[in-house]
C-alpha cells in the first residue's frame, strides 16, 4: 500500500509547491524580496527534505535507474538540489549575497551545488518525455552558482555583479522552468 508521495514524486510536488511561493512572494524592497525567497526556499526545503526521510527509511539510498548509473543520486542530493536552486532564485541582492557568505539562512555553499550537479550529470543525454535534455539546466545552474561563487568570494560585492548574475537568473518562474528538465528526468529514470 502506497502512502504519500515518494521518491521523484515527492521532489516534483515540493518543487512546484516552491514554485508557487516563490511567484507569489513580495516585498517592500529587492533586498526584503530576495531575503524573503531565501527564508521560504529553506523552510519548504526542509519540510520536503524531513518528509524525504520520513518515507525513505534511509534517506541516504541510491536511486536506482534502468539504463543509468543513479548510484550517486540519493534523496539527500535530490533535497539539496532543490534548497539550493531555490536559494539561488532569491539571492540576486547585496543583502542576500552576505546572508549566504555568512552560512545563516542555509546550508547552501558553492562547493556543496558542484557537488550535486557533478552528481546531476549522469542524467545529461537522458531526454525527459515532455521536457528534453536536462544538459542546458545543469549548465544553467553550473553557470549561477558560478556567478555566485565570485560574489560569496569577492571583498564586496559590487552592482555589475548582482546586474550580471540577475540577468543569468532571470525571474523566479524562470529558475523553477530550468529545474523542471532535472526533476523530470530524475523521475522519468531513477527510482529511489
Amino acid at each position: 500500500m502506497r502512502r504519500g508521495m515518494r521518491g521523484p514524486g515527492l521532489v516534483v510536488g515540493a518543487v512546484v509547491g516552491l514554485g508557487l511561493t516563490l511567484t507569489a512572494c513580495g516585498g517592500s524592497s529587492p533586498s526584503d524580496t530576495a531575503q524573503s525567497l531565501i527564508a521560504r526556499a529553506s523552510s519548504a526545503a526542509s519540510v520536503a527534505e524531513s518528509a524525504a526521510s520520513a518515507n525513505a527509511g534511509e534517506s541516504s539510498a541510491p536511486a536506482v535507474g534502468g539504463d543509468l548509473d543513479c548510484s550517486g543520486i540519493t534523496k539527500d542530493v535530490t533535497a539539496k538540489f532543490i534548497v539550493f536552486t531555490q536559494v539561488l532564485a532569491g539571492a540576486g541582492s547585496k543583502d542576500a549575497v552576505d546572508g549566504l557568505r555568512s552560512g545563516q539562512l542555509t546550508s547552501y555553499t558553492p562547493d556543496g551545488m558542484d557537488e550535486v550537479l557533478a552528481k546531476l550529470e549522469v542524467l545529461r543525454g537522458h531526454p525527459a518525455t515532455g521536457f528534453g535534455d536536462p544538459g542546458a539546466s545543469i549548465d544553467y545552474f553550473t553557470q549561477v552558482n558560478k556567478l555566485m561563487r565570485a560574489m560569496i568570494e569577492a571583498d564586496s560585492v559590487s552592482q555589475a555583479q548582482i546586474d550580471a548574475y540577475t540577468a543569468a537568473t532571470g525571474s523566479p518562474a524562470q529558475v523553477i522552468g530550468k529545474q523542471l528538465p532535472i526533476n523530470a528526468a530524475l523521475s522519468q529514470y531513477c527510482k529511489f
